[in-house]
Order: structure tokens, then C-alpha cells, then sequence
């Protein structure tokens, strides 16, 4: 066999690896699960359901709302209910983000709520969203000063 009928083989045989290769990335990112689709809640305009946990999220809070002013903030935005089930402290833990921060969670009760709202109607692979208040945030020059919280309109 001369150097060209072997560099011709080499390259047949090159060209069948690449081939099986790409088959099997191609049959891999088929079956990749989609991205979650946006899915918009019930609302009822009462903007009764406080969250949870924004003790921690103030510093995102403040970059959502900007400084802290005399009177204290009442923005109106988008939620976004985002199911954490790999969350180490609780795996029915429903994150909330919005603008895209994280700013807090719904409470243990309502996630179970919420999660079996979304079973009850086959809502698989979704993000749910509903308008949202962020309140608070007031620095008076008095000293006193008021954390921010978050209530979601949306119900169960």
C-alpha cells in the first residue's frame, strides 16, 4: 500500500468518525429538555401575597429601586416564580426574581401551594410571572429608616 491509497484511507476513515460524532452530539441536544416557558398567573389587583426572605436581598432591592428616600419606594414590576428543586433547605422552595435579581422567596406553605397549582394543571417546564409592588426603602432624617418588601398579585 503507497502513501497516497493510506492517506486516502485516513481520510475516509476520519471523515466516518466525524460523521458518528456529530449523529451522536445531534441525538444529544434532541433530546436536551427546552428551555421553560413564560407562563402569566392568575391576578386579582389586590397585591396580598408577601414574600419571604428579603431581609437578605435589600442590596438587590436598593439596585431594583435606587437610594432610599424620604418617602420610601411603591414600584411596580414583574415577578418571576422560579422552582428551585435543588435547593438544600427546601427542595418545594420557590425562588423570585425580578429586573433580574433575586429578591426573596414565596413562604414554605405557598411554594407547596403554588407547586401543587401547577401539577393540578399540568404546568410543566414554566417560569410563572405576575405584576409585583416593591415597598419600603424610606430613610427619614430622623434616623428612621424602613427595609423594603415585596407583595406578588397573583392567585391560587
Amino acid at each position: 500500500m503507497d502513501a497516497s491509497t493510506l492517506f486516502r484511507l485516513l481520510i475516509i476513515f476520519g471523515f466516518i468518525y466525524g460523521m458518528f460524532k456529530l449523529k451522536n452530539y445531534l441525538k444529544i441536544k434532541a433530546n436536551t429538555t427546552s428551555s421553560p416557558k413564560i407562563y402569566n398567573l392568575p391576578t386579582n389587583g389586590g397585591y396580598d401575597l408577601e414574600i419571604v426572605g428579603e431581609a437578605s436581598f435589600q442590596d438587590n432591592l436598593l439596585a431594583i429601586c435606587g437610594r432610599k428616600t424620604k418617602n420610601g419606594h411603591n414600584k411596580k414590576t414583574i415577578a418571576y416564580l422560579i422552582l428551585e428543586d435543588n435547593n438544600p433547605v427546601d427542595k418545594n422552595a420557590v425562588r423570585i426574581d425580578t429586573e433580574g435579581k433575586t429578591v426573596g422567596y414565596l413562604s414554605r406553605a405557598v411554594a407547596i401551594k403554588y407547586r401543587d397549582y401547577l401539577k393540578h394543571y399540568q404546568l410543566t417546564n414554566i417560569i410563572g410571572t405576575c405584576p409585583a409592588v416593591i415597598k419600603g426603602g424610606w430613610e427619614r432624617d430622623n434616623g428612621d429608616s424602613g427595609h423594603f418588601g415585596v407583595w406578588l398579585d397573583f392567585t391560587l
